[in-house]
């Protein structure tokens, strides 16, 4: 790279495109080599939203360059397997040559796995060795009958190369250890001198080839040279990759290659997975989550499962490998009878692996979950007719119309699979229901019981089913009963204004301490998102609760209840307006020096009086 003043000030950025937009995972600034940078982390953020919104242009085009006002850029995409990478390059100062454009566009065709540094590295290397890069226009026929018969002591890598890259477009068919012997021995002679990237690039099309026509032999072990190379030739996306795919033959092959998976994973750590991509590192945690499992290290499978899920936060389509994760989670729930914790995650698996097309693997999960959501409603019907037995009516009531809920979303799935046992575990737990019930003054609670038990008996069109499913679901959870409000008024610095339950004489004292504790901590913990994100965070699913946030200007509103309703959320943000209108003085609020509740409580209580009164029951109409 001698000449550096020729060197090209260019910024590369290598991503993914997920659902039409990019998914930056690799920067290079060319002024890093001088040890200064052309933007600011900053200018590099607004960079990639003003980049982001040409996405959405229906008009945009690929390798077409564009201008930005200071800069312009250009994206290209290869497809490869399931992914669409991206390769963006900007330029500041300077124009796109043709002589530049044609040399990134031979890189991104060579389809090699890169760093954003390693890809410029290339491009450079192409603009003061164009010979490196050999045209050829030979069919692929011509080209596996040469590999046959080349003599590689006198071939040059790039010449074995470029044949290899043109085989590899198709299936081998019956020239797979020609091939295979081709490219083995092409990795057994490689030398920087030989051109290594355009050596290392053809290889690995080639043993993605072969795992891809599920020739796993020949793939495993040419996996294994790239991956030698690569590390030698300063390739670590290529490394990282090479050794992902071992692990995934070597999962596919047998159960008891978890050690084998573990050591081949091992040179990979939490820096180097910083150039691998998002789908990448979900499957490099998930892989090993996979193995410590099943050597039976749960705490260290929970771990990295862990890690899966943290990484696809945010991701608009997460792999199946956090799919994965989410099952295994489901089963650690479902072992430590969590039945409503293991029914949320497995629908969640269910709804990663059928944006992933694995609609086999969704219904079995979606089984599962119906499956947990029947033990959930026979738990809640045991503990209902217990509180009945102990006089505590409200409680029964309220967790009989919770136990039905669960069981109607778990009838369609689990009758479907034609089980006469769990067609008589259901009818059970409608009639440990119908006692807890059968007292009480309101005839619609009967009724519905009745609905629901013939609908138990009468087989119907699925079409049919859904639409009675839906109609009763709504009935019961109609029945209800909300239980008693708690609200929490609180500082945005976290001191707690006053907090108390609705519609009570003891305001004030009626939270239990610990609950009021583990509230407080989950408030403060969101109060940077509460002031600083332009969508702020509006509710916490705490299990059976849900904490209902209202800001406004001077203070936090909290309302604990069971579900997310839009009257009690209306009259949540009419009491913090109120506060804002009558106590401007918690701008500077010293913690001690205002009595709310005499003017608080009085308010609260009238609005949510109001606000309950509003819910239309069925028993009502």
């Amino acid at each position: 790279m001698s000449n550096s003043s020729a060197i090209p000030q260019i910024v590369i950025l290598i991503g993914e495109l997920n659902h039409g937009l990019p998914n930056w995972s690799s920067k290079f600034d060319a002024k890093q080599l001088s040890d200064s940078q052309i933007y600011s982390e900053g200018q590099y953020h607004a960079l990639y939203l003003r980049i982001r919104r040409y996405f959405g242009v229906t008009k945009f085009q690929y390798g077409q360059v564009y201008d930005l006002g200071n800069e312009k850029f250009m994206v290209l995409k290869y497809h490869f397997m399931n992914q669409i990478l991206l390769y963006c390059v900007i330029t500041k100062d300077l124009d796109f040559s043709d002589d530049l454009i044609d040399q990134i566009t031979t890189v991104v065709k060579r389809g090699g796995k890169y760093s954003a540094r390693k890809f410029f590295e290339e491009v450079v290397d192409l603009r003061y060795n164009p010979e490196t890069e050999q045209e050829t226009t030979i069919s692929e026929v011509e080209a596996l009958v040469q590999l046959g018969t080349a003599d590689f002591d006198n071939s040059t890598m790039t010449e074995i190369a470029s044949l290899l890259q043109i085989v590899s477009k198709d299936s081998f068919k019956n020239a797979d250890m020609n091939v295979f012997n081709a490219t083995l021995h092409m990795l057994n002679h490689i030398t920087e001198e030989d051109n290594s990237d355009v050596a290392l690039d053809a290889a690995y099309h080639i043993a993605m080839r072969f795992f891809i026509d599920n020739i796993f032999y020949y793939a495993l072990k040419l996996f294994e040279h790239i991956a030698n190379s690569a590390l030698k030739f300063n390739r670590l996306p290529l490394e990282i990759t090479c050794r992902l795919s071992i692990a995934r033959i070597l999962k596919m092959q047998d159960v008891e290659n978890s050690s084998e998976i573990i050591k081949t994973l091992e040179p990979i750590d939490d820096g180097s997975l910083e150039v691998a991509s998002s789908h990448e590192r979900e499957e490099y945690y998930s892989l090993m989550g996979y193995s410590y499992k099943l050597n039976g290290d749960i705490q260290s499978a929970e771990d990295l499962y862990y890690m899966t899920i943290m990484i696809s936060e945010g991701a608009i389509n997460p792999s199946s490998s956090v799919g994965e994760a989410h099952t295994f989670m489901a089963e650690m729930a479902a072992n430590a009878f969590k039945p409503n914790v293991a029914s949320r995650e497995y629908l969640t698996a269910a709804t990663i692996y059928a944006a992933n097309n694995d609609i086999k693997t969704q219904k079995k999960l979606e089984y599962l979950a119906a499956l947990q959501r029947l033990k959930w409603s026979k738990m809640l019907g045991s503990a209902a007719l217990i509180h009945k037995m102990e006089g505590d009516l409200d409680k029964a009531e309220f967790q009989s119309w919770q136990s039905l809920s669960k069981l109607i979303d778990a009838m369609h799935p689990v009758l479907r699979e034609d089980n006469s046992n769990k067609k008589t575990e259901v009818k059970d737990i409608l009639n440990m229901n119908y006692q807890v019930l059968k007292d009480s003054s309101n005839e619609y609670s009967n009724q519905t019981i009745d609905e629901i038990m013939v609908h138990v008996d009468t087989e119907i069109p699925e079409e049919q089913e859904k639409e009675l499913v839906n109609f009763l679901s709504s009935k019961v959870s109609s029945m209800i009963p909300l239980p008693q409000l708690h609200i929490l008024l609180i500082a945005y610095d976290g001191r707690l204004i006053t907090a108390g339950e609705v519609g009570t004489t003891n305001w004030g004292e009626s939270i239990d301490n610990d609950l009021m504790s583990g509230v407080l901590t989950a408030i403060m913990a969101i109060f940077s998102e509460i002031t600083s994100e332009d969508n702020p965070l509006r509710m916490v699913d705490a299990g059976s609760t849900r904490i209902i946030i209202e800001p406004s200007n001077y203070c936090v509103g909290a309302l604990l209840v069971d579900r997310d309703l839009h009257v009690l959320r209306k009259a949540l943000r009419e009491v913090v307006f109120f506060m804002d209108n009558n106590f401007p003085e918690l701008a500077d609020w010293d913690g001690y020096s205002i009595d709310f509740n005499a003017q608080v409580r009085p308010k609260v209580d009238e609005v949510f009086t109001q606000a309950l009164q509003n819910l239309i029951r069925p028993d009502d109409m």
